[in-house]
This record gives structure tokens, C-alpha cells and sequence, in this order.
């Protein structure tokens, strides 16, 4: 038997002496033959509701046909629907051929069937008023027709009294365009759907709605003009590429415009190989010797932005397709796969071919404007859905002879073949399409293009143009949705009549499986299942021809299993949801009362644990507490000791210049320092018994050590304290400014030569929550390698302890550092220190 032909189905029956024989489809006639045998008593033919075909005989016996069997049924079927005979059309008809005697009549693709006792069947077009005959050669061998029935799957069913059944589904794809041209290379369709087609040796031209062809001439060479690649930028300019003249663009204002640069002249010789433009109005294109070329165009010019080759990251420069996705722009080079470049960053990426197991010689590859992805290889198609990651292969037995692929918009794969297209659907099903050069051979198909729900196929010597015909498919039906309990028929269980509400199960049957049937007549291999589980997932399965499923160890709950059947070609045409709901209720041991008091009782010792945690939390802050107590005292012991240690020293001092100035009887000198000294005694015990004080107050302490500090020593010096009015009211911690300056005149200026002058400058300045206080002095620089065990030092170290532990002081809150001049040449000590401001 011919490949050509494809087997439908054969079934024999035989009940009560009557014989159903189903037989072969060829794919060039449009008529199928199913065939009683001679002696069969049928003599109409209905559908009952679930669209089974139903077969009436004289004795009144039901015969359904579901596409894959026939058998008996007590399903009655509808009332058949009649054509009145009386339509003017139809009466036109009988008056012209007074001879012909019509059995029946049926209403079918928009033209009324009417058939005859002895001249077959006459279809005749209510709009056009024609009437064409159905021939023995369209495959109809019996003229004498008892009955037509239209059914609900898109077909025409044929009664006949010698020949059996027959059913009529148009499959008749493409319409000529009748092209002035030879073979096309490549189409595209602007805004205003007109159509550009590239041929490979005749250029490039244009198909409007007029359906008029008309060539667009831009070369005088006469060489052949073989047009690679066609594209359409944002301004409605078209552009293509010609393999050896190069680049070209086509406005209808300013004409066709070439562009000769440097780039593309290296490169000819039929090495230009495809073409895009991106949504940026870039342009790029392919060649088979230098990579990829990118290029920027303006209304001025056009200039070359950056190119691709072996050189900077290309596997290699042979570069045979570019497709255009929504991010970025897919490459295929000859020989070692697919990768792409993204717009933004025109980053080079390669594509795993070993990971998603795709080999690498890759012959075409397609996108939609979704993002679902095609690729055709020497050997398999691979297809892959935008939501999934996962690329499906489809196995068919003529791949090698595929020439070209396209996706449209709703996902659905198409492909040429030399016999015509192939359209692919789930699970590699497939559905034939042959475009027809004349009534007697069919044409190969080359190029395939999808632009606005309209297929475009081309051949050696044709184009042909055709709706994409899924809107002819129908639905199926679901006919059964049965349920078993722990693998057993619910038949045999005591929800044997369940109704159709929510069926309540223990908690141990929770092993629920479905079984489910569907039809689809016309074409029944064709029908495919997607279920889901409401209360597990709410996504549904990928559609599957499988007839049962199986839940296992569901836990308790409340489920509803929905089942639909889809076409396999078109999986948006679908069924009526069925559905069942089941609730499994849970053990006894797992009861809310059960689970509320080990709830409570939970919460219980919780809170218990949370007593016991608590008073250790209680006991250990006190602890804390009498420990920071013991701390905070010797503390203030420490700051005591510190105020002892300086007080004899600064006393000695100043009595002895009291004393100097008595014996030089300088009694107003002597009186003044006297009076300082008692103002700075009575202050440093005041301050000794506070948490802190102002900065006015530590500045009226200092104002008074330094006077009697400056009037004691042997080396003269002069002192400034610098502040600002509106920090005098900052409260710090008391008794912390003056073991520095004191440190500042001791090691600082009392070491400087006498003729030599000596100063000390104290400032404050407020940084956010602390106050840095700088103090300079004159002096030999500071050496941190010779500290002087001095009660000074002493001083430094108990200051920066009691520093330490006041909140929010910084880690290093002492500084000391050298200064110099440009030079070199040391010039004073800094102290910093860093205090806390007290709220």
C-alpha cells in the first residue's frame, strides 16, 4: 500500500446479521469510505447527545459508532435535521433537472448536500448559486444516497444502498497566488498587509490585497538577484539583502536606497547570509565568513557598530541564520550549534546542547512573538513551550525531509515537507495538509511563513496562502468518569449509587484512582486527557492519551477531581469539565478535640519553661546589677584617689608661689593667686561629688588652674580656651579635661628654653552626641616609647577606663600625635579626647 495513504480503521461487528466494515482514507480524495456490506438494513443516520454517530435500522436497532468501534445502543438519537425542500435554491435546482429524485438533504459548510436515488450527491452554494456534483473520482461509488447527516465533529456523513457509509471532511489546503516568480527565499508582511517576498532569482516583489505581484527592480547588473532576508524596521522602511550586491532598503517616498560599505564589500561573493533588525532599529546580519556585522542607520547614513567574529568570541565565522527574540538575537553557525547575543549588554552566550541533549548541526530554528522556541535538525524537530524548560522532540519517520518550520501564535508547530505541511501537535501527532499544483499531483512544499493567523507556503514554482485551519476542529466529548477505592470498582463498594455530590470515605481509603472515556468522531486518535486534583495542585496535567490515573496515600481532606478532554492539534479547543468531589475524613486519634487539649498541654509546659527561664533571667540581672554596683565604686574610689594624687602636688605648687610673691612683696599677685587657688579647691570637691557638669563649669575650673599654674612655674606661657557660647550648657563627665593639661604644662612647656615662648590652647567642639576636646602645647615632641610612670599617667589610665564604661564613647577616645611644619620641623603635642554627652 502507498505511503500516501493513511489507515483509518477496520472493524467488523456482526449482531443480529448486520455487518459494519470501516475502511481506508486516501489523502487526495475528500470522500472516505466506510461501507456496510450490500445486505445491511440501515436507512438513517442521527447523533445522540454525546456526538457517537447513530446507525438506525428498519427493525429499529441502534448501532453507535464512537471512531474506534460500532455497537449496539439504547441511546435514541436526535431528531435529524431536514433542509426544507421548499428553499428556493432547492426548488431552482428540481425545476432545472425535472429527472432527479432526492432522498435527502443537509445543511453543510454553508451549502446545501442534496442527495439523489440514481445520481449521487449535488452540492449546491446558497451564496454563489453553484452546483457541482460529487464524482466516483472524488471516491463516491454509489449513486444511489438514502441519507446525509451533518455530525458535530466537521463532517459530512454519506449513506449509500449499495456502497456502504461514507464520510466527507474538507481538507483541501491553500490558495494559489498565482506567482510571476521562481523559487522564494524568504517573506515578510508590513502594517498595511502587503506582502514581500524574496526570491532567489528574480529579486525581490510585492503582493497587495488587488492580489497583483509587482517587482521591485534595484540593480541594472543582470546578474541574479537572490534576496537572503527581508525585515520591516519601526518606521515602515523595508529592508533586504541581497547575497551578492548587499544591502538595500525600500521606502515608497524616496525609492529604493543602497548602501555600499567597506564591511560588506569584504565579505560578498554570496557570503551574506540573513538579516534582522531589533526593536532598536539595529541591524545585523549574517555571513558565512566573517561572523556577524552590526550596524547602526540613521535618515543620514549608516555606519558599522561592532562585528562578531572567531576573533573576539565566535566558535566560528560561518554564521547561517539570525532570529529575532525579545531580548536578544539567536545566532546558528554552520556546524557548531546555536547561541545568542542580548541587547543590552551584546554579550556573546552559547547554548548547551549537551545539557538539553539538541545535537549542534542545527538547520532552522523559529520563535513566536510568546517565546515559544522550534528547532529543526539533520536528524529531529525539538520543540519547547515559554513556561516550561523542558524541550519535547518529536520522532517522525520523514524528518529528513523536512525543509523548513514555523511556530504560530498559538504554539502550534509547522513544518514542509516535499509533499506538502505537516502540522505537529502533543506527543509528535501529526496532521497532513497538501497544497495542489493541479488535480493531479501535489507540490512540494519549501518555505513557510505565519503572519497574522495566515500560513504562507511556498513551492518550486508557487505560493500559496491559507487561514490556519484549526478554527475547523471540534471539541471532544468526555463520555465516562468512573471511580475506584483502594483499586477496587466503586461498583463493588457500598458507594455503588453515589450521587453526584461529595462522597465521604474513611481516612483508609485513600487509594482513589479514575477512569474516564472520551470521543472525538472525526478524527478519535486525536483526543488527548489533562486532569488535576483540586486540593493538591491547581495546575492540570499535560494532555495525554492515558484513559486512568491513580492517586496513592492521599491525606485527609476535601478533593474534587476535574477531567477535560482536548484535540491533540489544538489543545485550546477542550471539553465541558467533568468532575467528582470526595472527602477523606481523618482518623479518630487525629480528632480536633484530640488535638486541641495536646495543644493546650503543649502551651502549658511552654509557659512553665517560660517561669523557669524568667526567674533565671531575674536572678542574673540582679547578680549583674550588685556586681556593676561594686564596680561603679571603686570607681569613684579610683576618681577620689586621682583627686588626692593632684591636689598635694598642685598645693605644693601654689603655695610656693604664694609664697615667692610674699617674700617679693607682690601683695596684690599673692592675693589674686590665693583667691584662684580657694575658688579651685571648693570647685574640684564640688565636682568630685557630681555624675557630671557643664561645660562652663569645666571651663571656669580650668580658667582657674591654668592662671595659678601660669604664675607658678619658672617657664613663662600663655593659655586660650576656645568654645563656642551655645555649647556652655553641654553636660559631660566631671573631672576628665584637667590630668591633660596638667600633662600638657608638666611635660609639655615647662621643658621648652627659657627665651623661648611657650603656649597651650585648649578647644571644644560638638560632633554630633560627643564633644572633642583638643589641647596643643609647646614642647619636645611625644614619644610613646618612654612613658613616665607620673601620677599623670596614672591619671590618663583611670580616665580612660572610667571612659570606657559610659555608654556611647568610642572604642579609641584618647589621641595623642605630633605636628610638624611643611618641613618637618616639629611643632607642638595634641592631645584629643573624646566625651560622651550626658542627657
Amino acid at each position: 500500500m502507498s505511503k500516501k495513504i493513511i489507515i483509518y480503521c477496520y472493524f467488523v461487528v456482526l449482531y443480529f446479521g448486520h455487518t459494519v466494515l470501516l475502511q481506508a482514507q486516501s489523502p487526495e480524495p475528500n470522500i472516505l469510505q466506510a461501507g456496510f456490506s450490500i445486505d445491511t438494513s440501515i436507512h438513517q443516520i442521527t447523533s445522540d447527545d454525546l456526538g457517537r454517530l447513530v446507525l438506525r435500522t428498519d427493525d429499529k436497532t441502534l448501532f453507535c459508532y464512537d471512531g474506534y468501534e460500532i455497537k449496539p445502543c439504547r441511546t435514541p438519537g436526535k431528531n435529524k435535521y431536514k433542509v426544507d425542500i421548499t428553499n428556493p435554491h432547492v426548488r431552482s435546482f428540481l425545476y432545472d433537472n425535472p429527472n432527479i429524485h432526492i432522498s435527502s438533504t443537509a445543511y453543510y459548510l454553508d451549502q446545501f448536500w442534496i442527495g439523489t436515488t440514481a445520481h449521487g450527491v449535488f452540492v449546491l452554494d446558497e451564496q454563489n448559486k453553484i452546483i457541482h456534483r460529487i464524482r466516483p473520482q472524488s471516491g463516491l461509488h454509489d449513486k444511489h444516497i438514502i441519507d446525509l447527516y451533518a455530525d458535530d465533529w466537521g463532517q459530512l456523513w454519506i449513506l449509500t444502498k449499495k456502497g456502504g457509509l461514507y464520510s466527507y471532511q474538507k481538507k483541501p489546503f491553500g490558495k494559489s497566488l498565482k506567482t510571476p516568480f521562481g523559487t522564494v527565499e524568504c517573506i515578510a508582511m508590513d502594517e498595511d498587509n502587503v506582502l514581500w517576498i524574496g526570491t532567489k532569482e528574480n529579486g525581490l516583489y510585492q503582493y497587495t490585497e488587488a492580489n497583483l505581484f509587482q517587482k521591485i527592480n534595484y540593480s541594472n547588473t543582470g546578474e541574479p538577484q537572490n534576496i537572503k532576508a527581508i525585515q520591516i524596521d519601526n518606521r515602515g522602511t523595508i529592508w533586504f539583502l541581497d547575497a551578492q550586491e548587499g544591502l538595500f532598503s525600500y521606502d515608497p517616498s524616496k525609492g529604493i536606497t543602497g548602501y555600499d560599505l567597506p564591511i560588506l564589500k569584504k565579505i560578498r561573493d554570496n557570503a551574506l547570509q540573513d538579516m534582522v533588525i531589533d526593536p532598536g532599529d539595529r541591524i545585523w546580519i549574517a555571513t558565512s565568513k566573517q561572523g556577524i556585522v552590526l550596524l547602526q542607520h540613521d535618515d543620514e547614513s549608516i555606519l558599522n557598530l561592532r562585528s562578531y567574529t572567531s576573533d573576539n568570541g565566535l566558535s566560528q565565522n560561518d554564521i547561517q541564520r539570525l532570529i529575532k527574540d525579545n531580548n536578544q538575537i539567536w545566532f546558528i553557525t554552520k556546524s557548531d550549534g546555536i547561541g545568542w547575543i542580548d541587547f543590552d549588554h551584546f554579550q556573546l552566550h552559547f547554548f548547551d546542547h549537551i545539557q538539553n541533549n539538541i545535537p549542534k548541526e542545527i538547520k532552522k530554528m523559529t520563535i513566536n512573538r510568546d517565546g515559544d522556541i522550534a528547532i529543526l535538525s539533520a536528524e529531529s524537530i525539538y520543540s519547547k513551550n515559554k513556561n516550561t524548560q523542558k524541550w519535547v522532540e518529536h520522532k517522525i519517520d520523514i524528518n529528513k525531509a523536512i525543509k523548513d518550520i514555523a511556530l504560530d501564535d498559538k504554539g502550534n508547530l509547522w513544518a514542509t515537507r516535499p509533499s506538502g505541511v505537516l502540522l505537529l501537535g502533543q506527543d509528535s501527532e501529526k496532521k497532513y495538509f497538501y497544497p495542489y499544483k493541479n488535480t493531479k499531483r501535489y507540490a512540494p512544499a519549501n518555505k513557510i511563513a505565519v503572519f497574522q493567523n495566515q500560513l504562507f507556503v511556498s513551492t518550486d514554482e508557487d505560493l500559496y496562502s491559507e487561514k490556519i485551519p484549526l478554527a475547523e476542529y471540534r471539541p471532544p466529548k468526555i463520555t465516562s468518569l468512573s471511580i475506584k477505592l483502594n483499586y477496587e470498582t466503586i461498583d463493588s463498594t457500598k458507594y455503588k449509587e453515589h450521587p453526584s455530590s461529595t462522597i465521604q470515605l474513611k481516612h483508609n481509603q485513600n487509594n482513589i484512582g479514575f477512569s474516564y472515556s472520551g470521543i472525538q468522531l472525526a478524527e478519535p486518535k486525536a483526543i488527548r486527557f489533562s486532569y488535576r486534583l483540586v486540593g493538591i495542585s491547581d495546575k492540570w496535567s499535560r494532555p495525554s492519551p492515558n484513559t486512568d490515573v491513580q492517586f496513592s496515600h492521599l491525606p485527609p481532606g476535601n478533593y474534587r477531581f476535574e477531567l477535560k478532554a482536548l484535540h491533540a492539534l489544538a489543545p485550546h479547543l477542550s471539553s465541558t469539565v467533568a468532575q467528582q468531589s470526595f472527602r477523606i475524613k481523618p482518623a479518630l486519634w487525629t480528632d480536633v478535640r484530640l488535638k486541641l487539649l495536646a495543644v493546650l498541654l503543649g502551651l502549658a509546659f511552654m509557659y512553665w519553661l517560660y517561669k523557669i527561664r524568667i526567674k533565671k533571667i531575674k536572678q542574673k540581672n540582679k547578680e549583674d546589677q550588685e556586681a556593676l554596683k561594686i564596680k561603679n565604686k571603686i570607681l569613684d574610689l579610683e576618681r577620689t584617689a586621682l583627686q588626692l594624687q593632684m591636689n598635694p602636688h598642685f598645693i605644693f605648687n601654689a603655695m610656693n608661689s604664694i609664697k615667692k610673691h610674699l617674700r617679693d612683696k607682690d601683695t596684690e599677685r599673692s592675693e589674686m593667686i590665693l583667691s584662684k587657688f580657694a575658688t579651685l579647691m571648693r570647685d574640684t570637691l564640688e565636682h568630685s561629688r557630681k555624675d557630671r557638669v557643664t561645660l562652663e563649669e569645666e571651663i571656669e575650673l580650668l580658667e582657674n588652674f591654668l592662671s595659678i599654674e601660669q604664675h607658678s612655674g619658672s617657664t613663662p606661657f600663655d593659655y586660650d580656651i576656645v568654645y563656642r557660647e551655645e555649647d556652655l550648657d553641654i553636660s559631660i563627665p566631671p573631672l576628665m579635661i584637667q590630668p591633660f593639661v596638667e600633662n600638657a604644662i608638666i611635660h609639655g612647656v615647662r621643658k621648652i628654653q627659657a627665651q623661648k615662648k611657650a603656649t597651650i590652647v585648649v578647644r571644644f567642639e560638638e560632633l554630633g552626641q560627643m564633644l572633642r576636646v583638643t589641647i596643643t602645647n609647646s614642647g619636645p615632641p611625644y614619644d610613646p616609647s618612654k612613658k613616665e610612670k607620673t601620677h599623670i599617667s596614672l591619671a590618663s589610665k583611670v580616665t580612660q577606663e572610667r571612659l570606657a564604661l559610659i555608654p556611647n564613647t568610642r572604642k579609641k577616645n584618647i589621641e595623642i600625635k605630633n605636628i610638624t611644619d611643611p618641613q618637618g620641623h616639629h611643632i607642638a603635642v595634641e592631645v584629643t579626647l573624646w566625651l560622651p554627652q550626658i542627657s
